[in-house]
């Protein structure tokens, strides 16, 4: 019995330097591109030294290219000029002056961005002989298919003396280059109705297996403040659900990475202190069912696995433009199996906790901390809250990151 015993302390021995070896090479991968002071800064987990990369720009939307080597960010206050810098030889290029929006590649060096209505693609690693490639026009929003060989674009309705036309998704290949013999149509989204109404889409975000994909049919701009449609679409086209009706926020609905479940912060009104629940769905059943207790709202959240969620959670409140006169969010940890929910920070009288982050190579959370100073400070601990170590200082004013729409303009992270 006493080597069996001494065997068992053995395992125990080896998971536990196993873990601290997991965790103490992970953080020396995690990088971090942020916003400080309207320039963008990247923090290098193997280094922990902060480097400025721009100056006295105004820097928004960092996202890190797959293997972690470029970052692609737009310049501006209209947002529109898109750039990249390449971390190993700390160039920069801009990619174009005007467009709404990109997308990385999930598995190459190039991005895609959209302007006026044309998808078109630039392969960085030969920007300097062609600067980028029609792919598609007459495109709303896009998305790269998982498999980076293909896009799944939506086009935008047309007002007619008969009401408005219906939204089409298509499936566009990599190569198009306009040739609709490379483009077909996998589904038309519902007309418009007292039960639907969307004009365009937002981005496209697959399940786990590829066999869903969840986005928002977006309705005219001023009932789009207040109101979207969470849809969710079989990859093949033959199943359309509707899950309910939230803001337009990018970061509010998201796949498990291990489960065909899907959260999402449900509620209308375009308040985020009012009617805002977490909801969690399975497929193919849809039904749902919210994690939120009476009294309180969601800010934002991430999936751990496919059960463990940790949100930011505030008391539900009215209204107030004065933002030291809202409620501020604490981390919570939910089991959606056992339904069981634990406080994880617990924040002073005029702090608050936002958009929690799981870093699965390192097994931690991150989130947004904001003082009673209004200063904001990355964090990062064990799911329970503890081990808490400062990941960046000083990241500029706290009331940027009081919803996902701010804190996605100005973090992003390499993991």
């Amino acid at each position: 019995m006493k080597w069996f015993v001494s065997f068992i302390c053995f395992l125990l021995i080896v998971a536990g330097v196993l873990s601290e070896t997991s965790y103490a090479e992970g953080k020396q991968n995690l990088k971090v591109a942020f916003v400080r002071d309207n320039d963008l800064w990247i923090k290098d987990g193997k280094s922990g030294v902060e480097k400025r990369i721009t100056k006295e720009q105004f820097v928004r939307n960092p996202v890190w290219s797959y293997d972690g080597n470029w970052v692609a960010y737009t310049e501006g206050e209209d947002e529109k000029e898109l750039w990249v810098y390449h971390v190993p030889t700390n160039e920069m290029k801009q990619v174009v002056e005007s467009m709404q929006q990109f997308q990385w590649s999930p598995n190459d060096i190039k991005i895609a961005f959209l302007a006026n209505g044309v998808l078109n693609v630039t392969d960085i690693s030969a920007m300097d002989q062609t600067k980028f490639e029609n792919v598609a026009l007459g495109v709303g929003s896009f998305s790269w298919n998982p498999n980076g060989k293909e896009f799944l674009v939506s086009s935008v309705a047309n007002l007619l003396p008969t009401g408005w036309t219906t939204v089409d998704l298509f499936t566009v290949a990599l190569d198009a280059k306009l040739d609709p013999n490379k483009m077909k149509h996998l589904y038309s989204l519902p007309k418009q109705s007292n039960e639907f109404f969307a004009v365009l889409t937002s981005r496209f975000k697959w399940s786990s297996d590829g066999k869903w994909i969840a986005f928002l049919g977006i309705p005219t701009a001023s009932i789009s403040m207040d109101m979207n449609t969470l849809c969710v679409l079989s990859a093949d086209g033959k199943v359309f659900q509707q899950l309910g009706e939230m803001l337009f926020f990018d970061d509010w609905f998201k796949w498990a990475p291990l489960s065909n479940r899907i959260a999402f912060i449900e509620g209308e009104g375009r308040f985020t202190v009012k009617n805002k629940h977490l909801m969690v769905n399975e497929f193919p059943v849809h039904q749902g069912f919210s994690f939120t207790p009476e009294g309180f709202v969601e800010k934002g959240f991430t999936w751990i696995d496919g059960v463990q969620i940790v949100v930011s959670r505030a008391k539900e409140s009215d209204w107030s433009n004065d933002p030291s006169e809202r409620p501020k969010p604490s981390l919570y940890h939910i089991n959606t199996l056992t339904k069981q929910q634990t406080e994880i920070t617990k924040s002073v009288e005029g702090e608050g906790d936002y958009m929690p982050i799981y870093l699965s190579n390192t097994k931690k959370i991150s989130w947004v901390h904001v003082d009673e100073n209004k200063a904001a400070t990355i964090y990062m601990s064990n799911l329970d809250g503890q081990e808490k170590e400062v990941l960046v200082e000083n990241i500029g004013d706290g009331n940027l990151y009081e919803d996902s729409y701010g804190w996605s303009k100005m973090i992003n992270y390499f993991d």
